[in-house]
């Protein structure tokens, strides 16, 4: 695609995207209190939306995503959440959507339910290499490279800390704004120059379990970046 190098990109994100994301962080953590043993993917989803809605989202652009244990393996919405429970020790993510003023937020945070003290357990290394993975991935990018080139950044960093990509369209995120990935994915053939406001999330998984984080950068036409 070559439309992004006809548009300006400002060097300030647009107040809309930045308040979107300030829902969807406020949210992604007020949420984490609620992650115990025995809560659903359900009753979770129903509890992201009521804070949406509480801070002002017009709507959920894309089905919330709440996923507990096995469940953090698959995060598509073609996979409706269940009446699935979360157990003490599992991961677990909630994937937030909102939409202010026409535009749309989209953050994630992974969880261990019940807490997870233990530094040397699977689930809290799964997710600090995760959340390793993604800020290396925030780190790499920049304005006007190819969205293939930070996927390639993507794959060899999983390489290094032995994760799987377990994202069903093989992506590391997409554009977003209005309207969602009108500049496509972060995947292996999307050659198009990135700018404007991205998504990095990588989820990722190891031996039965998932974690997933998720944040927006604003990648302006003057070189400048900005995560939101």
């Amino acid at each position: 695609m070559a439309a992004e190098l006809d548009r300006v990109f400002p060097s300030t994100p647009p107040p809309a995207l930045v308040a979107a994301q300030a829902v969807a962080h406020r949210v992604a953590t007020e949420i984490g209190p609620s992650i115990v043993p025995g809560v659903t993917e359900l009753e979770l989803t129903d509890k992201v939306n009521e804070l949406c809605n509480a801070y002002g989202s017009t709507a959920q652009w894309t089905p919330v995503t709440t996923r507990v244990g096995l469940g953090t393996l698959v995060a598509h919405p073609d996979f409706p959440m269940q009446a699935r429970a979360a157990a003490l020790g599992d991961t677990a993510f909630v994937d937030v959507t909102p939409t202010i003023d026409g535009w749309l937020g989209d953050h994630c945070v992974s969880y261990i339910v019940g807490g997870g003290d233990d530094a040397e357990s699977p689930a809290r290394r799964l997710l600090e290499d995760c959340r390793w993975v993604q800020e290396q991935m925030i780190e790499a990018s920049r304005p006007g490279m190819p969205a293939n080139e930070l996927f390639a950044v993507g794959v060899e960093l999983l390489r290094q800390r032995g994760l799987k990509l377990l994202d069903l369209l093989d992506n590391f995120g997409h554009s977003i704004g209005p309207t969602f990935a009108s500049d496509g994915f972060i995947d292996a053939d999307n050659s198009t120059r990135m700018f404007g406001a991205w998504t990095i999330e990588p989820q990722v998984g190891r031996r039965a379990m998932g974690a997933k984080y998720e944040d927006v950068v604003w990648l302006a036409s003057d070189g400048t970046k900005t995560v939101i």
